[in-house]
């Protein structure tokens, strides 16, 4: 029904002026139906009602980006709406870049893309030198070979200079080579030979340099006898004469006074270039009393 705005009579929805006085009657107005625009780039969620009447059904409720209805059939114009911006309005993307966030075709609000790491701007692909990439495994090789020479020099270069004088000196005292023991004994051990020299002119003839009570009997190095080093640097040493695994019945763990138990001890000192035995030392501390000797029989030796 249409009232009649002037008198308030109710009219019927064809009138075009009231019945009863004759006033023109406004056009009803006619409810509105709503259809959401269509998804896609740039549309989420948009809708404009559309007016239903006459030609509600060429009429598609939507309008163009300068504004105005867009007619049925006309599917080459393009929605302009986006959540937030006004119809007919500017729907480019935000600046920056970033066009806000997306969504999929049922409404579903997607995260944006995470940025990876090689596509930030401040990354710069590093560049590698081809020297760069041998310095590694060339200083490892010289750390290695810096420590194989240290080894070596300590245990294998270092002992032989002490161990050859010791290996010339045991058998020369056993078979009492007076020129022998002058080649690898010290300077100050020289009075040493000078006096068996001088004690054989006085008729002592018992007087000799074997230490080890074996004259009689074989004397090898690795089986009699064998070597030690009890202590080492560059200038001197201390070298151990020990019985081997086959020792004779003068040299052995049994007959070895008591203060000699790991073995008679011998220092070494270099002198120039070459390694000497300090026989003066061995026989003051070998024969200085007889206690200190720990029951040594030194009737075999005359000392």
């Amino acid at each position: 029904m249409k009232k009649c705005p002037r008198c308030g009579v109710d009219n019927s929805l064809d009138s075009v002026q009231c019945s009863e006085c004759s006033a023109p009657l406004q056009a009803a107005q006619q409810p509105t139906a709503y259809r959401p625009a269509v998804a896609g780039p740039g549309a989420v969620n948009a809708y404009k009602p559309a007016v239903a009447g006459p030609n509600s059904a060429g009429d598609s409720g939507m309008v163009r980006a300068g504004g105005g209805p867009l007619a049925g059939g006309d599917e080459s114009s393009e929605v302009q709406s986006v959540v937030g911006q006004p119809l007919g309005g500017y729907q480019g993307p935000a600046p920056g870049g970033y066009a806000g966030p997306k969504t999929d075709p049922y409404g579903t609000v997607q995260a944006p893309p995470r940025m990876k790491y090689h596509d930030r701007v401040d990354d710069k692909p590093v560049k590698y030198s081809a020297i760069g990439s041998y310095i590694g495994p060339i200083l490892t090789l010289i750390v290695v070979l810096a420590v194989g020479v240290f080894l070596y020099w300590k245990f294998v270069y270092l002992p032989k200079g002490p161990l050859d004088a010791m290996r010339v000196f045991v058998p020369s005292a056993h078979n009492n080579d007076v020129a022998a023991l002058q080649s690898c004994i010290t300077k100050d051990s020289m009075v040493v030979i000078a006096n068996v020299e001088k004690a054989k002119r006085l008729g002592r003839s018992n007087i000799n340099f074997d230490f080890f009570n074996s004259q009689n009997e074989g004397f090898e190095e690795g089986k009699q006898w064998v070597l030690k080093v009890k202590s080492l640097n560059e200038t001197s040493a201390k070298i151990l004469v020990k019985p081997g695994p086959a020792p004779n019945l003068g040299f052995s763990e049994e007959s070895l006074p008591a203060r000699f138990k790991e073995g008679y001890e011998f220092n070494l000192v270099k002198e120039g270039e070459a390694w000497k035995v300090d026989l003066q030392q061995f026989i003051q501390t070998m024969y200085s009393t007889s206690s200190s000797t720990g029951g040594y029989n030194t009737a075999s030796t005359g000392w």
